[in-house]
């Protein structure tokens, strides 16, 4: 018991480090919005609530060595998959309506990725707005690309349209898209990216 409860104290400390982390994350890089607060405090409560969870869980198993290393290879996989694509920085793979960031799997919704190469996902619409694509541009960023869609059925709103009058905008469509985006990102500018990722 009494190495269960090390590995559920270490596991549980990580795991509540990682929810500050996100918490911290979402807050310094999502555009403010009425929802940042919230999504802020959730990532709190949620690594909290997990963290004791892990905890209660880990401690009640036998004191044999074959559950403590399961649980922490678990663990150890559920953090590192955000860390490697937070890390790599491109579009690994794609297809219609499934989107691989780095390591992590997207299906069916539309993502946007800011020039610190934070993923975050936007509203299903066809239209693209200004606003959406003013919240990804920070100071620094040389160009915005956006993916508008497989079969190039989202567009761009005419105001959003007037942004490629001050900076690099590239409209094309999403597979287009993120093969620019990943050449771009090798290249080392300060890209964003904002697609959508069905028609």
């Amino acid at each position: 018991m009494k190495r269960n409860r090390k590995t559920a104290t270490v596991l549980s400390a990580m795991l509540l480090f990682v929810g500050f982390a996100a918490s911290w994350v979402v807050f310094t890089f999502l555009p403010i919005s009425p929802e940042r607060l919230t999504l802020t405090a959730g990532c709190v409560v949620l690594g909290i609530i997990l963290s004791v969870v892990l905890y209660a869980v880990i401690t009640t198993l036998p004191d044999k060595r074959w559950p403590r290393i399961t649980i922490v290879s678990l663990f150890v996989l559920f953090i590192s998959i955000p860390l490697v694509s937070a890390a790599a920085q491109r579009i690994t793979y794609s297809r219609f309506g499934f989107t691989v960031y780095g390591a992590t799997p997207i299906p069916v919704l539309d993502i946007t990725v800011n020039q610190h190469g934070v993923l975050w996902f936007r509203p299903k619409t066809h239209q693209i707005t200004r606003a959406e694509l003013d919240a990804l541009i920070t100071p620094g960023v040389d160009v915005v690309v956006v993916g508008i869609g497989w079969d190039s059925i989202a567009q761009l709103t005419d105001d959003a349209k007037l942004l490629g009058d001050s900076i690099d905008l590239r409209v094309l469509p999403t597979p287009e898209a993120f093969a620019l985006y990943n050449d771009l990102k090798a290249e080392g500018r300060n890209v964003v990216l904002l697609a959508h990722s069905t028609c």
